[in-house]
């Protein structure tokens, strides 16, 4: 069944005011699937850090997978400003304890 909500969203678009936020009602994937993960293994991030190993961020189901040691978490709704926060700070222990590790819904893994 075919949709038309990219025309829907563009027309949208084009009638919103200057200084409006415009959110389109493209089809969202589901983002609670208990086995969801980021898939491209090259997506993993190497980061300097005593305590994480890798990350990697998927920008349009916000993502946010975190290697420690051999374990790996995936935490769902994490928003661009989180991930790129993180990516900048000077201990990435620390602020994926303070900012991420309990204010974001873990996912199972595997």
């Amino acid at each position: 069944m075919s949709s038309n909500w990219y025309k829907k969203s563009q027309r949208a678009y084009d009638n919103i005011g200057e200084g409006e936020l415009f959110i389109s009602d493209a089809p969202k994937p589901p983002i609670f699937d208990d086995k969801a993960e980021i898939e491209d293994e090259d997506k993993w991030i190497p980061v300097t850090s005593s305590f994480i190993t890798h990350v990697a961020y998927d920008k349009e189901r916000k993502f946010m997978d975190v290697k420690i040691g051999r374990d790996k978490y995936t935490y769902v709704g994490v928003p661009r400003r989180v991930f790129n926060n993180f990516m900048k700070s000077d201990s990435k222990g620390a602020y994926y304890n303070l900012k991420i590790k309990d204010k974001y819904k873990r996912l199972n893994t595997k």
